[in-house]
């Protein structure tokens, strides 16, 4: 109850912080015709659609002032401290510049958002490509806006801080859910987790697939747990008027399963034997076969291919994996 509790503050206290909308102005530098103003457009109406902005500024006024401090530098390049103390005088958070230059018979847009405190550049995107006609403005103006309206450097982070807290949550809610439906986490290396009981009835493996489709285990999941699992010493116990028998597997982390012995082979050795859901690409087109886990009496665990899929009808021990 302590951990969702401190899960969910922390979801909460993520949240509160986009909560807290910043102003921005746009600036797009050179003469505010053409291609400067369809990207200035583009960029005032996506931070005003982004949800982490508000009150978005492209003001006469402030394009006016930041004119008379280019008046002096033909370039347009106005140093980044000037730009964010008319930010300050303006009353925004952040000044959002874009440039735009012909490199190669192509348009190169850059953009950097400054915060007008520090006058630091708290994100930056660049974009290059043909610009023949309204589309291709257009698009390049979208995928600087896009990209740049994502938030801060800051809030980027804080945007992956909420989805793996809310990764890790929902981790944490299957992981119950699983073992809640008698799954049991081996430590095996893939994540999967293993049913600690047959399902009730046996099928032929197409049964199985059309039964429980991507619950089945496949021959890789099969081999790993014959690979990394200890086997127990064959035990017993009265069920009923009959003796069943059976192992435990045990997983690297200490975790058990039990399996089942309930086939006899030649000379009465017994064995389980377990669909998998892996079809071998080399049989013979008459031979309807696929791979199954084996527990002989004698050897162990293997997997193996085993003809008549469609006939024999074997148990099934379900699978899910835990990323």
């Amino acid at each position: 109850m302590k951990k969702n509790f401190l899960v969910i503050l922390l979801l909460i206290l993520t949240l509160s912080a986009f909560g807290q909308q910043k102003k921005v102005a746009v600036y797009v530098t050179g003469q505010q015709t053409g291609i400067n103003k369809v990207l200035g457009d583009q960029l005032v109406a996506a931070f005003a659609k982004s949800g982490r902005y508000i009150a978005v500024e492209r003001t006469a006024s402030f394009i006016a002032e930041l004119g008379k401090e280019l008046q002096y530098q033909q370039s347009g390049a106005v140093s980044d401290n000037e730009i964010a103390q008319l930010g300050v005088q303006f009353g925004v958070d952040y000044v959002c510049v874009a440039d735009l230059a012909d490199v190669f018979g192509e348009k190169y847009i850059s953009a950097r958002l400054i915060d007008v405190e520090t006058a630091e550049i708290v994100n930056t995107h660049a974009v290059n490509g043909a610009m023949n006609n309204m589309e291709d403005c257009l698009n390049l103006a979208g995928q600087i806006a896009a990209n740049l309206t994502k938030g801060t450097f800051a809030e980027q982070d804080e945007d992956r801080l909420l989805l793996e807290v809310r990764q890790k949550r929902e981790k944490e809610e299957l992981k119950q859910k699983l073992k809640e439906e008698g799954f049991v986490d081996l430590g095996l290396p893939s994540g999967t987790w293993w049913k600690n009981q047959d399902e009730k009835e046996l099928y032929s493996q197409d049964m199985a697939i059309d039964m429980f489709g991507d619950y089945l285990p496949t021959a890789k999941q099969c081999e790993e747990l014959a690979n990394f699992c200890k086997l127990s010493n064959r035990l017993s116990f009265k069920e009923g008027n009959r003796i069943r028998y059976y192992y435990i597997l045990t997983g690297p982390n200490g975790n058990s399963i039990r399996v089942y012995l309930g086939h006899y082979e030649g000379n009465g050795n017994l064995r389980g034997c377990f669909w998998s859901s892996t079809k071998p690409i080399d049989c013979p087109f008459d031979v309807n076969c696929a791979y199954v886990l084996n527990l002989y009496q004698s050897s162990g665990m293997s997997v193996s291919k085993y003809n008549n899929r469609c006939e024999y009808r074997y148990p099934v021990r379900l699978v899910r994996v835990v990323k």
